[in-house]
């Protein structure tokens, strides 16, 4: 699947299903970011910058640069908002 179609699908899914499941066809499923080609490593990257950002302003960063450089003192209280395009993005960035 081209990667557009691919994120108009997961985006279509994500809106169908709701709060933790996926669609497929409409069909709601819960499944796992797994089977839409999510690397765990671009997923933990992602959910890091939900409520804290690092201080050297990089984005794509590894598990080892990730626990070298967080400090809970910089975890901010605020509601974080899923973004779909944004976990694609760091997602690619881990490809």
């Amino acid at each position: 699947m081209e990667s557009t179609n691919r994120r108009s699908f997961l985006k279509g899914s994500l809106a169908a299903a709701g709060a933790g499941a996926l669609a497929i066809g409409g069909e709601a499923k819960l499944t796992g970011f797994k089977e839409y080609g999510i690397l765990p490593s671009g997923l933990v990257n992602y959910l890091s910058t939900l409520g804290w950002s690092p201080k050297e302003n990089s984005e794509a960063l590894s598990l080892k640069e990730l626990t070298d450089m967080f400090q809970l003192e910089s975890v901010v209280s605020a509601g974080a908002n899923f973004d779909l395009e944004k976990l694609l993005w760091y997602n690619h960035k881990h490809i």
